[in-house]
Parts: structure tokens; sequence; C-alpha cells
């Protein structure tokens, strides 16, 4: 080999071996950076404030905002975990179910009895109302709305309600009718006349006002746990039921609106899915083929659905 080809080769060699090193240097900076970048992300809170919503999000203390859906909340599968918040909000509510049952078997008849006898509005003034036989009973049924028993069963679920979200939910709706109710009942008493019974009627609707926002304030509660559960899917087909359940209830007697979303609920979590006594419930009272019952049909479907697909 002659000199000027040995000149060649060496010059090569030396260029690869810069090549390498070069190389070598850019991968090494790449990780150090890669790793300082990390460092930086977890100095901010992000990696750690996934953890740490992660925790609260399994807490049913809920100390994470309960009752907001975050957009950003990543499709995951229900965990053990949120079966278990599921069972220790159908413990924490059965006295509620109990207590709202009773409501409406020892004041129910009562309250239709007011209906009955009174007249509907101040402008149909019944001569049977007039009867001291009829005015007697509206004012024996009156004075039994306005025992303090049925004011204290309200409050009760009220703080039922309270205590299963450790306080983070206020049913300010269910406050503020069982108040009205109260007051209602109170001025009905003081101002009942068989030329005015139409407050009695007022009475009774307060009462019926009452238990509406009992259901609502339970449905409230319910998508208020279920929007702390680790599947966003789960969260958005728990809201469908509780809207859908809400516009069931404006258009049907409470009692009936009451067992749907209690059948519902137990179904998840006490018949592992089955929700079949919500939909045998809806149709017992003919109310399958109405616009507000399909919707709420088709919601039980799709919770029932979104379970069985998301259950770990």
């Amino acid at each position: 080999m002659n000199k000027g080809n040995i000149c060649i080769l060496m010059l090569l060699i030396s260029l690869f071996f810069v090549s390498c090193v070069i190389d070598v240097s850019e991968v090494s900076k790449a990780e150090s950076d890669g790793t300082e970048n990390r460092d930086n992300i977890d100095n901010k809170g992000s990696v750690q404030n996934d953890e740490s919503d992660n925790q609260k999000i399994g807490d049913i203390k809920f100390d994470a905002g309960v009752g907001i859906v975050r957009p950003d909340k990543p499709v995951i599968k229900l965990e053990q975990g949120d079966i278990e918040k599921l069972k220790i909000f159908i413990d924490n509510t059965n006295a509620y179910k109990d207590t709202f049952e009773l409501i409406d078997d020892q004041y129910g008849r009562v309250v239709n009895e007011i209906r009955t006898y009174s007249p509907k509005n101040k402008d149909d003034e019944e001569e049977r109302s007039k009867s001291s036989r009829y005015f007697e009973i509206i004012k024996e049924r009156l004075t039994k709305l306005n025992e303090n028993n049925l004011i204290e069963k309200f409050k009760k679920l009220e703080e039922i309600i309270k205590k299963s979200t450790n306080g983070v939910y206020d049913p300010q709706g269910l406050t503020t009718e069982v108040d009205k109710f109260k007051e209602t009942v109170k001025k009905a008493l003081e101002t009942l006349s068989t030329n005015d019974a139409f407050v009695a009627r007022e009475a009774a609707d307060s009462y019926f006002n009452a238990l509406h926002a009992a259901i609502i304030a339970y449905i409230d509660t319910f998508d208020t746990v279920a929007s702390t559960l680790s599947s966003s899917e789960f969260t958005e087909a728990a809201r469908k039921l509780a809207l859908a359940t809400r516009d069931f209830a404006n258009t049907q007697d409470n009692i009936y609106a009451f067992r749907v979303i209690i059948f519902a609920v137990r179904g998840l979590v006490s018949e592992d899915g089955d929700m079949s006594m919500a939909k045998r419930a809806i149709r017992l009272i003919h109310r399958h083929e109405t616009e507000e019952g399909q919707a709420l049909l088709a919601a039980i479907d799709n919770l029932q659905s979104v379970y069985y697909k998301d259950k770990l």
C-alpha cells in the first residue's frame, strides 16, 4: 500500500471515530434532558396530582371536588373500589328509603283525602267543602300533617343525604320545600274556614312538593357519588340516568319514581348489574310508552351495558 493510500485510510478512520463520539454525546444529553424534564414535571405536581386525584377519587370522604366530571378524565374500567363505594352509598341511604316510604305510608292517604274534600282552586268552592262534616275531615287531616313527627322525618332525610356525602352535597332544594310545607300547613290551619277551604289544598300540594324534592335529592346524591368513580363512561351513563329520572319524576307519582331509581341503583350493586326490577316498575304503572318512560328505560339499559363492559 503506497503512502497516499495510507493517509486517506487514516483520515477516514479519524472521521468515523469523531462521528461516534458526537453520537454518544448527543444520546447522553438527550437522556439527561429527559430525566430533567421528568423531574420538572414531578416538581410541578402533574404526575403527583394524578396520583393524589386517584387517592381522592377512591375515598368515600369526597375530598376531590365531588360532582364535577373532569373533561380530561381517562376512560378506564370500574375498579373494585368503585363497586365498594356504590355499596357504601346504598348502605348509607338504606334509612333514606325506609323513611321516605314510611312518610308516604303514614301520610299519603291523609293528603289524598284533603285533596278529595277540598276545592281545586279558589274559584271552585264546592258545596261539600262547605259542609260541616267535610270541613271537619279537612281540618282533622291538616292537624295530622302539622305533627312534629312528620317534619322530623323530612329533616331526617336531609341529614341522611348530608351524611352519605360527608356534608359535601347539601340538599338545599329539599330543605326549602320542607320549610315551605311546614309554613303552608301552619297557615292553612290558621286561616281554614268553610269559605276558604282551598288553603288545605295548598298544604297538600306542598307535601307532594317536599316528597318530590326528596327524590331529586336522592338522584343528585347518586349522581354526585358516580362522578367520583374511575370510569368516565360510567359517570356519564349515571348522569343520563339521573336526568331521565328527574324528568320521569316530574310526570309521575312520587313513590313510583322513587322506587324506579332505588331499584336501578340497587340492581347495579346488589344484583350484579341486574336492573330488571327498575324496568318492570316502569311497565307496571304503564309509563313505558310515554316519552319520559322510554327515555328512562333507555338510560337504564345504557347504564347496565356500560356497567357490564367497564366492570373489571
